[in-house]
């Protein structure tokens, strides 16, 4: 080899080499800077305990050998040292700045993985990906002029070959000896599978990422932390669905292992978090769709705004005006986009449906409960019926305006009927919801010679569970003559 240093020869010019780049206005070198840098704790293996006279003696004979240079200015009583080991004027060696990272890094910490090289030579140079170091590494093997670098036989149980130097005077042997011990290159599929999940997760970075609250009530005096109810599936097929079947889904669920893992396994999610706040919201999510009840979204809208994210709420915006107005100047002001959207509006069967509604004379919406009354009539009207009513609108293109209705409440405040007649110049609108009926919630639409129907599946709750009733949901479309 050309190059034959000692172990301690390679620390010090580890050391110039690391100091030009990291610390340019101290370089170069006093011999105390030499000696402080060489004993260093951090980013050496070993530790090492040069005295000052042992690191003057290395310096006198690196110089002698031409790897470095003194260096004294005029007025300047102490003498300073700089490296010529590479890149220097008239020297051989030339090295680009990864790979001065690289050398760097073996010298003064001995052999290590492609991994430990990036993390560790970062201060020195940032390499872009996994790819880029070990094309450093491939290089500094195969050089002409080499080799400078070998790759060891990976060890039992290590994902990695480690990489080591060959600048040291024993490294002939030590090459001989690893061309020996290494085995055939039998890891091509390995790195093709790691290449493969490297894309994967490049790729799912770069999607759009979304999260879910849970349906329900928070508990009065409760903050962000604790909730009720369950995260629906539709809620997850409804963010889906708006991210053009894209992106991640993260669900945010309440404490307890039961049921966090009740909730976040109904919507299979991407990643579940128990409390609201623990989740880093503006670094893992672009959006995140609101879906609790009417009365908790100021609270909640207001952290995650606050939080630096957009938000889309499913329902209205707030319980009271003055609450929308300020969460609609919050946005404002923290320029982020504050939606306020119905799930019902991406269900493909219900777009189906609007799309053949051009000609329809009339068209009815029911959606009735089962033995689902416990409820004062703010909550039913405002987190219930008040998606029926908006659905038909939006069915009916927003055209259609009140003409009139009924609500049949019971001794105790609860809604038990409503049903609300709407009217545009060209269609007649329906809405109608009872929270003891056994109908299906169903959609139906008639016009000059045909009729269309679209039903869904009867949702029945018995013992906190949900079960579905009745055949397959689906639109129906018949002509009469």
């Amino acid at each position: 080899m050309k190059y034959q240093l000692t172990a301690h020869e390679a620390r010090v010019i580890g050391c110039l080499l690391e100091k030009q780049v990291t610390t340019p206005e101290k370089y170069p070198l006093s011999v105390n800077a030499v000696v402080t840098a060489c004993n260093q704790k951090t980013n050496r293996e070993p530790v090492m305990s040069l005295s000052e006279s042992e690191v003057q003696a290395l310096l006198d004979t690196l110089v002698k050998r031409h790897y470095l240079r003194t260096v004294s200015g005029f007025g300047n009583r102490v003498t300073k040292y700089e490296q010529r080991f590479c890149n220097s004027e008239f020297g051989d060696l030339k090295l680009s700045a990864g790979e001065v990272a690289v050398v760097t890094t073996l010298l003064l910490r001995g052999a290590q993985t492609p991994g430990e090289l990036r993390s560790r030579a970062q201060r020195m140079y940032e390499f872009s990906d996994m790819a880029e170091v070990e094309s450093v590494l491939e290089g500094l093997t195969t050089r002409e002029d080499g080799p400078f670098v070998a790759r060891l036989p990976r060890e039992p149980g290590k994902r990695e070959s480690r990489y080591m130097h060959l600048f040291c005077d024993d490294m002939d042997t030590l090459i001989t000896t690893v061309e020996a011990l290494a085995p055939l290159d039998d890891d091509g599929d390995l790195r093709a599978r790691v290449e493969a999940l490297e894309g994967e997760v490049a790729e799912l970075k770069s999607a759009p990422r979304f999260a879910v609250t849970p349906s329900g009530r928070l508990k009065r005096g409760d903050k962000i932390a604790h909730w009720g109810g369950r995260l629906r599936q539709h809620c997850a097929e409804s963010v889906a669905a708006g991210a053009g079947g894209g992106g991640k889904l993260d669900a945010a669920s309440g404490p307890g292992r039961r049921v966090k893992r009740r909730r976040c396994g109904s919507a299979k999610p991407g990643g579940c978090h128990t409390l609201i706040p623990s989740m880093p919201w503006r670094h893992q999510c672009d959006a995140v769709f609101v879906h609790t009840s009417t009365a908790s979204h100021y609270e909640v809208v207001n952290h995650l705004l606050n939080a630096g994210v957009h938000v889309c709420v499913d329902k209205p915006l707030a319980d009271k005006l003055s609450e929308a107005e300020t969460l609609v100047e919050l946005a404002a002001r923290r320029r982020l986009t504050l939606m306020v959207g119905f799930n019902r509006r991406f269900a493909p069967l219900y777009r189906e449906l609007k799309g053949r509604l051009g000609e329809a004379a009339s068209l009815r919406m029911d959606k009735h409960r089962s033995d689902s009354v416990g409820n004062d009539l703010r909550f039913t009207l405002l987190d219930d019926y008040l998606h029926v009513v908006d659905t038909a609108l939006w069915l009916a293109d927003g055209q259609a305006r009140l003409r009139g209705g009924a609500l049949k409440i019971t001794p105790q405040g609860e809604m038990l009927y409503a049903e609300h007649q709407f009217s545009s110049p060209r269609l007649q609108v329906t809405t109608s919801m009872h929270r003891r009926g056994r109908q299906p919630a169903r959609v139906g639409a008639g016009g000059h010679g045909w009729r269309a129907i679209c039903r869904q599946r009867d949702a029945r709750m018995a013992g906190g569970v949900r079960s579905w009733r009745g055949p397959a949901p689906g639109c129906r479309l018949a002509n009469h003559p």
